[in-house]
């Protein structure tokens, strides 16, 4: 039997309820060369035998233990036989053209590893929300705007690039970590087509999920640790090792603001307690990768004053020059505030000096 074009990679878990309908739309491809592999990653309902009820040859049907969702893709990706990879969650469904259309544009641009699609989510409320724009990889180190469903690569492409991170597979960030991966090797495009429809079943969706088991936090810190490692080991003589100026407060921005507002408003967790005991965890290991850096040490110390740790506030800015911050208007106003809640700190212990110094570089940010 000659390989399939494409293997459709599957991971599900307890997903009875939508898992059929996700397996008829991958075998109603127009483009019918392809394998479709699902792994039931230790569902306790029916799943497993949903997937192994349809009588096609093409469809593979594997089980184990629960490991997570990255567990489950390596798990499929390691017997995968297609030229290209294609993914598709249990909770999404293709176009019948989907297939078709983006290893149509793989095989005529053989300089780009990735290609994507557009998506409609579709929420439980009745709203509607279409997400696809091009390729922005700056954009892509601090705010995820595709899925994996979205995605069609190239299989020879993870020889260089790394399969999926099976830590952050139970935590959070996986999608980033491996678009990034990717994207550090190899060129990845936009196809402006909608083909993929994502059926958002649970409030929030999965991050929602990793919020409330509050493993996200644990996940967005090894997923920046893994960056800037990366980040320094490419460019060892930058004297800053974040990618640009602001980065760090856009991560904070996209990944910690957002989730301090869902945590208050769904009683998970107060702000000043998630601020304390999870957001100022999760950026204080940077640290260790980028000892001087001034943004890194004023979002840390914004923090630490609206705690109220005065103490921690004094050692982060002592123990670094005050240098003018450059960043787009995007973040500027963040940092501004950050540094009158800094300055404002730093006088109520004494440090006046400081809190001048302090004062001094909001003024030219």
């Amino acid at each position: 039997m000659p390989f399939p074009k494409i293997s459709v990679i599957m991971p599900t878990f307890n997903g009875a309820d939508c898992l059929r309908r996700s397996i008829e739309h991958v075998l109603a491809q127009t483009m019918g060369d392809l394998e479709l592999i699902v792994i039931d990653d230790g569902s306790s309902d029916a799943s497993h035998e949903i997937a192994r009820s349809f009588g096609d040859v093409r469809v593979k049907c594997f089980k184990q233990s629960n490991l997570g969702q990255s567990s489950a893709r390596n798990a499929a990706l390691s017997r995968a036989l297609g030229q290209y990879i294609a993914y598709c969650d249990q909770d999404d469904y293709f176009g019948q053209d989907h297939l078709e259309l983006m290893s149509g544009y793989l095989d005529a641009n053989l300089q780009v590893g990735m290609v994507y699609a557009k998506c409609l989510r579709l929420y439980l409320d009745g709203r509607k929300e279409y997400s696809g724009k091009p390729f922005n990889k700056r954009e892509l180190e601090y705010f995820c705007y595709f899925v994996p469903s979205m995605v069609v690569h190239r299989k020879e492409c993870l020889d260089k690039t790394g399969l999926w991170d099976e830590v952050l597979g139970r935590l959070s960030h996986e999608d980033m970590d491996f678009f990034l991966r990717f994207s550090d090797h190899y060129s990845i495009e936009y196809v402006d087509q909608l083909t993929v429809t994502r059926q958002v079943l649970r409030p929030g969706g999965g991050y929602a999920q990793a919020i409330k088991q509050l493993k996200y936090f644990s996940g967005l810190s090894r997923f920046m640790e893994k960056r800037l490692t990366h980040f320094k080991a490419a460019h060892p003589k930058n004297k800053n090792v974040a990618p640009f100026p602001g980065y760090y407060y856009h991560i904070y921005l996209s990944q910690c603001h957002p989730v301090i507002l869902y945590c208050d408003a769904q009683k998970i967790m107060p702000p000043k307690e998630l601020i304390e005991t999870k957001i100022i965890p999760a950026f204080t290991p940077l640290l260790r990768i980028e000892k001087r850096s001034f943004e890194l040490r004023l979002l840390l110390a914004m923090m630490y004053s609206l705690c109220g740790r005065a103490e921690q506030v004094v050692d982060l800015m002592t123990e670094v020059k005050l240098v003018d911050l450059s960043a787009d208007e995007e973040v500027k106003g963040l940092m501004r505030t950050s540094l009158k809640v800094v300055a404002e700190a730093l006088r109520q212990v004494g440090q006046e000096a400081l809190a001048v110094r302090c004062l001094d570089v909001m003024k030219g940010c």
